[in-house]
């Protein structure tokens, strides 16, 4: 997707799940990540 020229991206809508509920997409990527108070991404930093 960083490829593609900036008239590809028209459609697409960046937000949080909280933001999209209710909507309806076509597609839609979902990224899910850990990390605690000390910005450490959870469990890898666990296992020094």
């Amino acid at each position: 997707m960083l490829r593609c020229n900036k008239d590809s991206l028209q459609n697409v809508e960046i937000s949080t799940s909280d933001g999209f509920q209710g909507q309806e997409k076509e597609a839609t990527i979902i990224s899910i990540f850990l990390s605690n108070h000390a910005k450490e991404v959870g469990f890898l930093s666990d296992h020094g």
